[in-house]
């Protein structure tokens, strides 16, 4: 797979792979497992939450 990167983020990433001792294709692929897991679990809560607000819609409108 290839893509391109802005400048700017490509110097973001080196000097982040440098500070961290890794390599810029490390620092990448950490960077969007981490973006992935929180968008998983972000949709996961959102679920979450409209089942809960469903389940005890009566309930909360009376805490109104």
């Amino acid at each position: 797979m290839h893509f391109r990167l802005t400048d700017e983020i490509e110097a973001m990433v080196r000097a982040q792979a440098e500070r961290e001792g890794r390599s810029m294709n490390a620092v990448i692929n950490d960077a969007v497992a981490e973006y992935l897991a929180y968008r998983r679990h972000r949709e996961m809560v959102r679920t979450e939450i409209g089942c809960a607000i469903s389940e005890h819609h009566s309930l909360l409108n009376e805490l109104r």
